[in-house]
């Protein structure tokens, strides 16, 4: 790949006039949405949907692999057709993608779960895309004094995507899946302190809607005791529909929502969170358990609201409006974003897109193939290995998916370094470089020649370890009843905790953790950074340990993204280091970041079989922080220029 920087501008002219104010907030803004929706909001969505947490994990965390392999198809954006002309034709194909999946989403199984899949993998491809055209276009429509002014604009308008997708948008599905069914029942009952049934109010009984018949108990519930009540459908579903219903206590105050700091938080329902009906099992009582809390200090009469709220249309009006906006966003970028004099088409000489594309393709697209096929010989000896009782379940076929990937990207990785076929491999693709006409084989030749990058890239895939395993599980963790280890929290609570305080801790936490680093250096900073990165997860052994109120969740949500944006401002840093170490400094970063994108990646897609195979949260937060020492060691070992990220002292005038 032909290293295409501008290293000097032709002139201030050749710049558009026009203020990146117009376009560069609503252009970063449009970038991360696609990728905050694919990554982060498919997990809450499919977690409503019934989805287990194995399957969860590995697909969402698969679909992040176009931005793990996104710098492959870099020179392409480069070389053919402009910048904006990519940035228009990426954003309308993801705002179609979007309304496709609104689409698909009310439609039976499995239909919805294939389809919104399909949709979301084909929209991580066109969001990648989007990212390499979006940062071209940043530098050819900006001077560079523009440029550095409007840099952090562009991060925080990116940030500001985060709000809007796992903030906002999950909590108006969960308002609307909430209003969105018949009329909810609400029954009531009396909470009192231990030895104090004399004292308990009046109950009101049974009211609201009728869809469902909601059976209470009658006597009142002592404190540090539970008691059952059972519920089961007035009238049957229809064939093959399933009705699933929520049981959860109705806050007397609206602010008690968000935090349920209330008399009424220390009554629980255990095992309410998803009750589903079918034709087979609509008229037989489903139990569920009430706890009261032993600090109960006073009697009081407790809403328990049992609703059936619709979940796909609850998530496809949100994804669908979400996709609309997106319309209106590209038809805005292409009235008003300018075309740069520098935007024009690099074709090289005597190439066409196609022939670029093809070897590019043979180069990297035909090793995958063969992957593809050895997977599919060698991942079912493996499975048939297992004891007979253990091959139909998914979790270990998925983990014997995952010993598959390893063994075979570790075979590959001695074939290609300590045997003849490493050169004739090179030789190989270096004959497609030639071809493509885009001389990509340098580039990645270069990277991987520079000194020390064995513990470049152990630091690259292995200090987020721990935290990607974290982040995967955090909103299962929060979603599932207490019970099964969890939180119990609804949607819209979840939302809120990680929309509003959750997203300004993680900005917070970047800041400070810039200007600590860019104080004293990466040498001096690197161990404090790893721990603020890694303390966060002993927090969450407690969380599941003792599964606090909500406002104690939402000051260790805080505290876990400050100290995510605190580490993470490291790991940043370190790859611009990375990418520093000699020419072609654009590509490398982008390699970094294909690197960055895996370490988050292949750790997520089998955090979800773990924790199912573990049994329990608790055990699965403990065992990640047992590996997040790997953390410690990687960043120990990374050589770091001491003065590298440190200002610069001005010498003394006289």
């Amino acid at each position: 790949m032909a290293n295409h920087e501008h290293k000097s501008a032709p002139a201030e002219a050749s710049y558009p006039s026009m203020s990146g104010w117009w376009w560069v907030p609503t252009l970063y803004f449009a970038q991360g949405i696609p990728y905050v929706i694919v990554t982060q909001v498919s997990v809450p969505l499919y977690k409503r949907f019934g989805v287990s947490n194995a399957d969860i994990a590995w697909y969402t965390s698969l679909l992040g692999l176009a931005w793990v392999v996104k710098p492959l198809w870099g020179p392409l954006v480069d070389m053919y057709w402009t910048k904006r002309k990519w940035v228009l034709l990426t954003q309308a194909l993801m705002a179609i993608g979007l309304l496709g999946v609104a689409a698909i989403l009310p439609t039976p199984a499995p239909l919805w779960w294939y389809g919104s899949l399909a949709i979301f993998a084909l929209m991580s491809f066109a969001s990648a895309t989007h990212d390499i055209a979006a940062d071209g276009y940043y530098m050819l429509g900006l001077d560079p004094h523009r440029q550095a002014l409007f840099n952090g604009l562009r991060s925080t308008f990116w940030r500001l995507s985060m709000i809007i997708g796992t903030g906002v948008l999950v909590i108006i599905a969960g308002l609307v899946e909430s209003h969105s069914g018949p009329t909810p029942v609400i029954a009531q009952i009396a909470a009192v302190p231990k030895g104090k049934v004399a004292e308990a109010p009046k109950v009101a009984g049974i009211s609201g809607g009728d869809f469902a018949v909601v059976e209470v108990p009658a006597a009142p519930v002592e404190a540090g005791t539970t008691a059952s009540m059972t519920i089961k459908l007035a009238k049957a579903p229809e064939e093959g529909a399933k009705i699933v219903v929520s049981v959860a206590v109705e806050p007397s105050k609206w602010w008690y929502f968000f935090f349920p700091i209330g008399d009424e938080a220390n009554v629980k329902v255990l095992g309410g969170d998803r009750i589903e009906f079918g034709p087979e099992n609509w008229d037989k009582p489903h139990p569920v358990e009430i706890q009261v809390h032993k600090n109960l200090n006073k009697p009081i009469l407790v809403n328990l609201k049992v609703a059936s709220g619709n979940i796909p249309l609850a998530w496809a009006t949100c994804i669908g409006a979400v996709g609309l906006v997106y319309f209106l966003l590209w038809l805005y970028h292409t009235v008003i974003m300018p075309k740069p004099a520098l935007d024009v088409l690099r074709k090289p000489e005597g190439a066409s897109f196609l022939r670029s594309a093809g070897w590019l393709f043979v180069a990297v697209g035909v090793p995958a193939v063969i992957y593809y096929f050895v997977f599919n010989l060698i991942q079912p000896q493996l499975v048939s290995l297992l004891p007979k009782q253990y091959q139909a379940n998914s979790n270990w076929t998925g983990l014997m998916s995952f010993v598959t990937f390893s063994l075979i990207v570790g075979a590959a990785a001695i074939l290609l370094l300590a045997t003849p076929v490493g050169r004739v491999a090179a030789k190989l693709f270096n004959i497609c470089s030639d071809k493509s006409r885009i001389g990509f084989s340098e580039v990645f030749a270069s990277f991987f020649r520079k000194k020390a990058i064995v513990r470049m890239l152990a630091f690259l895939l292995l200090y987020r370890l721990a935290d990607a395993m974290l982040v995967k599980m955090i909103t299962p963790f929060m979603f599932d009843p207490p019970e099964k280890g969890g939180l119990g929290l609804s949607t819209a609570q979840v939302g809120f905790a990680y929309g509003t305080i959750g997203v300004f801790g993680l900005l917070l936490g970047g800041i400070v953790g810039s200007i600590y680093a860019a104080t004293y250096g990466l040498a001096k900073v690197r161990l404090v950074m790893c721990l603020f990165m890694n303390v966060p997860i002993l927090l969450f052994v407690l969380l599941a340990k003792f599964q606090p109120p909500f406002h104690i969740v939402m000051g260790s949500v805080f505290v876990e993204q400050f100290g995510y944006g605190f580490g993470f401002s490291f790991y940043m840093l370190y790859m611009l280091y990375i990418a520093g170490q000699g020419e072609h400094k654009t590509s490398h970063y982008a390699l970094c970041t294909g690197f960055m994108a895996l370490s988050f990646m292949i750790p997520g897609m089998v955090s979800g079989i773990i924790q199912e195979l573990l049994g329990h949260y608790y055990e699965f937060f403990l065992l990640v922080l047992v590996l997040s020492s790997l953390s410690f060691v990687v960043t120990y070992i990374i050589p770091v220029d001491p003065e590298f990220g440190k200002k610069k002292k001005q010498p003394a005038t006289a």
